[in-house]
């Protein structure tokens, strides 16, 4: 047979049985010599998934002598790993008897690579999802996060006026109360986001962890083991240790709900040097040197189908009521916020493992200034100019200030600013002003014109 060089697979079969093969059919099939293929029945190397296609071919060639259509197709290697292939039969003649010859090219690669090419097209829209939830959520927020700032502010302002030793009435408390947890999902939202105000500084992630360990253990429960380990020499990185503070706390309630039953809870902080790019999402971690938090528990895990929908706000797989599905969006826009990276390993059964990538730095870490008391404030005197396009939030502006003695003037806009500056009878000692805003009729060149 003229077949032995080709770079296909190539072989005849005659009465179910394999007369002929190549040395490309005998590689593919992990076969060293013909004999180990020769006289074998063909369907001993077909695949359940591929056998009755097989058996609706086999007429078409050898009865009604047509060739058949190149089609995918599974095989079994002799070890019994499966070789996926595109095939086609053929009517031939083998010692005066009807027969196929299939010819069958190896499709392995190519089903991987288009495989790979599906998970990055899935992973960049999965990414692209995460970023146009952000922005809407982010926007939604910010918005609801002015009206908030305006109800607590008023709940304040009525409660300060309230006499010493008079009882808070009960509809103030509660309106105060509503507010705060309503602007800590409101944060949450930020945080998501990545439009949350940080207030970095240089520290060491040791701190932070002992900082919220006896926390921690006070919650976790008697069946939960609580282990840490603390990476020696560790190098300080920049970031709002408050909001890493609350990663390790949203991480450590997602995995005491997973562990029910018990567990071992642990994290770990260590330096890294990466030296080849770390895959993650559509992204990689680059390299360099990080300072890496590591937060893992033995608990239920997560299948790949919860995991693709991890970080989207308001997903949770708790029950109804047990949570608001915000904690794992917030950690990761704290750590995208940050400028580090975070991975996730999980599998059904095995519990998860949550790592943080931080940016080393060479700054020297930020002593802590000491605490001071609580100052009352103090009043004052003069002229001071708000400018707040956003009317409850300029409303309590003008109203705080002018309990405190000053003459107020609120603007809504640009323009405005500049009609009441400019009718005011006395030098205006202060422009208090949002940093964003819509301002369609003023110019740059205009705006020195407020007096300072």
């Amino acid at each position: 047979m003229p077949f032995g060089k080709a770079t296909e697979m190539i072989f005849i079969v005659c009465d179910g049985q394999i007369v002929y093969m190549n040395d490309t059919g005998l590689k593919l099939l992990g076969a060293s010599y013909a004999a180990e293929l020769i006289g074998k029945p063909i369907m001993a190397f077909i695949h359940p998934d591929s056998r009755d296609l097989i058996r609706k071919r086999i007429p078409q060639v050898l009865e009604e002598r047509k060739r058949t259509a190149l089609i995918e197709q599974k095989y079994l290697k002799l070890d019994g790993d499966i070789l996926e292939v595109e095939a086609m039969g053929l009517p031939v003649l083998y010692r005066n008897l009807p027969a196929a010859q299939v010819y069958a090219r190896d499709v392995t690669k190519r089903k991987e690579m288009e495989e790979a090419l599906f998970r990055s097209q899935e992973q960049l829209r999965q990414a692209q999802k995460m970023e146009a939830v952000g922005r809407l959520a982010g926007g939604v927020a910010h918005d609801f996060n002015n009206f908030l700032t305006a109800i607590n502010g008023y709940a304040e302002l009525l409660m300060a006026r309230v006499q010493d030793g008079d009882p808070v009435p009960r509809e103030i408390a509660e309106i105060r109360r509503v507010g705060e947890r309503a602007a800590a999902l409101t944060r949450q939202l930020l945080a998501f986001s990545r439009k949350q105000v940080l207030m970095p500084k240089v520290f060491e992630l040791n701190g932070a962890v002992t900082g919220v360990s006896e926390m921690l253990r006070g919650f976790l429960g008697a069946n939960i083991e609580f282990r840490t380990s603390f990476g020696e020499n560790l190098w300080p990185v920049r970031a709002d240790p408050g909001q890493i503070e609350q990663v390790i706390m949203n991480l450590a309630i997602n995995a005491r709900d997973a562990m029910a039953e018990g567990g071992v809870l642990s994290i770990e902080t260590q330096n890294v040097v990466v030296s080849e790019p770390i895959p993650v999402g559509t992204g990689q971690v680059p390299p360099g040197s990080y300072v890496v938090l590591t937060i893992a528990d033995t608990g239920c895990g997560m299948d790949q189908a919860t995991m693709s929908h991890l970080f989207e706000p308001f997903f949770t797989t708790k029950e109804k009521g047990k949570g608001t599905g915000l904690g794992l969006a917030t950690v990761y826009g704290i750590v995208k916020q940050s400028g580090g990276f975070l991975l996730v390993e999980s599998e059904k059964g095995k519990g998860t493992t949550f790592r943080i990538y931080l940016y080393r730095t060479d700054a020297e870490v930020t002593e802590e200034a000491p605490a001071k008391g609580r100052e009352t404030l103090s009043r004052g005197k003069g002229i001071v100019m708000v400018v707040e396009d956003q009317e409850e939030i300029r409303n309590l502006i003008v109203e705080v200030l002018a309990m405190q003695g000053y003459t107020v003037l609120g603007a809504a806009n640009g323009d405005e600013a500049l009609r009441l500056s400019g009718a005011a009878k006395k030098n205006i000692q202060l422009l208090l002003t949002d940093l964003v805003m819509p301002c369609p009729d003023m110019s740059r060149e205009m705006r020195p014109r407020i007096p300072s």
